[in-house]
């Protein structure tokens, strides 16, 4: 893999001007070729070659590539981050950003984490639990998270922000996916936590008591995974094996409440 500008000469169609226009990855010594052209609009073209950037963009010669070493002339580019301050974006699509922090007065020079796009960086999740017979029980998803495993795995009850109320998007999670009608008065507002120190995605946690409910059908939001997952009601003791964070932070902090070892809301399993 090698990293190059493409540097132009002459401006032959009068619209990019000269200098450094573009800058790209060469994947093989066969393709592909991905390139990031510069100014005012910029956009990526991915071609199958080297050979076919030279045909398309060389323009008889005034148009030269310029193989680089420094990975970091790649990101030269990096557009700010709107109200946040040394922070730029190296990479930007509907799901996902991956983004730079760069201020070394503060010790920090080159810090990369990844943003969700989608969701402007934030996710709800929540616990439900019920109490039986035989001790307290929680609802969990059993779903193919992909870049977990291509198998069901257990992991929490989640869904992306809306633009909203946190509190609303948590109704409505619990309505797609496990088909139980709960108002918001019925959360219990569990804070908020991170999930990685390489991602900025912030989770506001609940919990909710179902006990004495039936559940609906699961209306879903239309995709394939969440068509074909399922949720699951396991044991206290079950827990252990769920290894998403996300659950065990809220199992905590609803134990937490429960048995006074920090401030939060009045919280009853019963």
């Amino acid at each position: 893999m090698r990293a190059f500008e493409l540097h132009r000469d002459v401006d032959v169609t009068g619209i990019s001007g000269t200098g450094v226009v573009a800058k790209g990855v060469e994947f093989a010594s066969e393709g592909p070729v991905v390139i990031r052209w510069l100014g005012e609009t910029p956009s990526t073209v991915i071609w199958g070659s080297i050979e076919d950037v030279y045909k398309i963009n060389g323009h008889g010669g005034a148009t030269r590539v310029v193989w680089v070493s420094d990975w970091d002339a790649v990101w030269a580019s990096e557009v700010p981050v709107t109200g946040q301050e040394g922070v730029t974006q190296l990479y930007h699509n509907d799901w996902v950003s991956l983004r730079v922090i760069r201020k070394p007065e503060d010790g920090i020079d080159g810090y990369v984490y990844s943003h969700e796009t989608r969701c402007a960086g934030r996710i709800v999740a929540i616990l439900p639990f019920r109490d039986t017979a035989n001790g307290h029980e929680f609802l969990i998803k059993s779903e193919v998270t992909p870049c977990w495993s291509l198998d069901p795995v257990l992991s929490a009850i989640t869904g992306k922000y809306e633009g909203g109320d946190i509190e609303d998007d948590a109704v409505r999670e619990m309505s797609e996916e496990t088909g139980y009608t709960v108002a918001r008065s019925d959360l219990i507002p569990l804070g908020r936590t991170y999930a990685s120190k390489s991602a900025d995605t912030l989770y506001s946690l609940f919990a909710v008591n179902l006990t004495g409910l039936e559940a609906g059908e699961a209306g879903g939001d239309g995709s394939r995974l969440e068509a074909e997952s399922t949720a699951v009601w396991i044991s206290e003791s079950g827990l252990y094996a769920v290894r998403d964070p996300q659950v065990a932070a809220m199992y905590l902090r609803l134990h937490s409440f429960i048995y006074g070892w920090s401030e939060g809301p009045a919280v009853k399993l019963t």
